[in-house]
């Protein structure tokens, strides 16, 4: 793998020291996982945050809008909606505990729509890190120990003691369900609220299942392109550090 002219690099290609940047203060942190395929919002920042080692990865491409990440063991991830927009969302990799931001900015060509060795590797920085991100995600580092690792205090010069950040997850999750055919075709249509940051994933009476984002608001809707037999449809949120939440409503016979 080359890189871009502004980075050193080892043997693999990757940066020998990733230079530090500041994630969207208002992103959303959101764990993806290889093998899921999920949409992003619209209307809000997100950073989608995978446990997963940079040199795994087998190829990136880039179709429309949305992001395609392939891993070296056949499994892929799916991230519809990436690019939306001016300021498209971010993706990072936690190796161990170290984190890893790919920025695409200049890699967006290529016969795939994406030129993998032009991508650009930086570390997520300071407080925004620390405090929004790695303070929390999965229970790797405490915060003191990652703002030390990350070379900085708790607090920021500008904002007198490190207010904003990447927004962590509450400490407990709700969540409401509600299904309707209002077709009476079969085609099911689940909506709802909740207050995590994170997705949520509806299981069909087939037993299919669909993982959307939620919306401002805490607001969150999906429906099924399949015609569904009489059953329950099952809801479930989730946050980057495990918490879940469980819902569930039958269909109308």
């Amino acid at each position: 793998m080359a890189t871009n002219e502004d980075q050193l690099v080892d043997s693999r290609g990757f940066p020998l020291t990733p230079p530090e940047k500041e994630l969207d203060r208002d992103a959303i942190a959101i764990r993806v996982e290889a093998g899921e395929t999920i949409t992003a919002s619209t209307d809000r920042q997100e950073v989608f945050v995978i446990h997963a080692r940079r040199e795994d990865v087998l190829n990136y491409t880039r179709e429309g809008n949305d992001l395609i990440v392939e891993f070296t063991d056949g499994k892929t991830l799916t991230i519809r909606d990436f690019f939306t927009g001016a300021s498209p969302d971010q993706l990072v990799f936690m190796d161990g505990d170290q984190p890893y931001w790919a920025e695409f900015d200049r890699a967006l060509n290529g016969a795939d729509g994406i030129n993998d060795d032009l991508i650009r590797w930086f570390i997520p920085v300071k407080d925004v890190a620390a405090l929004g991100l790695l303070g929390w995600l999965g229970g790797l580092l405490a915060v003191g120990a990652v703002g030390a690792a990350m070379g900085g205090g708790g607090g920021d010069d500008n904002n007198g003691g490190g207010g904003g950040g990447v927004t962590p997850p509450p400490s407990q999750l709700d969540l409401t369900l509600s299904v309707n055919d209002d077709n009476n075709n079969g085609l099911i249509t689940a909506t709802g609220t909740t207050n995590s940051p994170g997705p949520v994933t509806v299981t069909w009476p087939d037993g299919s299942t669909v993982t959307t984002t939620v919306g401002s608001g805490g607001v969150w809707s999906v429906e099924t392109t399949v015609i569904q037999p009489t059953g329950n449809v099952t809801a479930t949120a989730s946050d980057a550090i495990g918490n879940t939440a469980t819902a569930t409503q039958p269909t109308v016979a």
